[in-house]
């Protein structure tokens, strides 16, 4: 498919963070079968790294998610601070990052079960 003089409007943030439109310019542009096979290709080596991407990060929260039960046992939490601890400590995490979740109280409890559970088995 060949696309000649073709021209796009695109959208970019000027220094105030307002869109400004600006037009980019394509000449001769020849779309063919390869060129379309390698954009196929850009596209799943993206979507892979992606991919990999998220499970590395869950990989990290769920190592973040046993330190913080295996905290909660070890530094005996409860026993220091008082009883309503996990409560305060889910307060405390909601506020400091307020647009991220799992930091309610029965996740918690939930990860210091988990550590408890899986700790005694080996």
């Amino acid at each position: 498919m060949a696309v000649k003089n073709y021209e796009t409007i695109m959208m970019n943030g000027d220094k105030n963070n307002q869109e400004q439109a600006y037009v980019v310019h394509s000449h001769d542009i020849n779309l063919d079968k390869e060129y379309m096979l390698w954009l196929d290709e850009l596209g799943n080596r993206y979507e892979k790294a992606c991919n990999r991407t998220m499970v590395k990060v869950n990989g990290e929260k769920l190592l973040w998610n046993w330190q913080t039960g295996r905290d909660l046992v070890i530094r005996k939490a409860e026993e220091k601070w008082g009883t309503g601890l996990v409560e305060q400590l889910s307060l405390d995490l909601r506020n400091r990052y307020p647009g991220e979740k799992g930091f309610g109280s029965a996740n918690l409890w939930a990860m210091k079960r988990w550590y408890l559970f899986y700790s005694q088995k080996t």
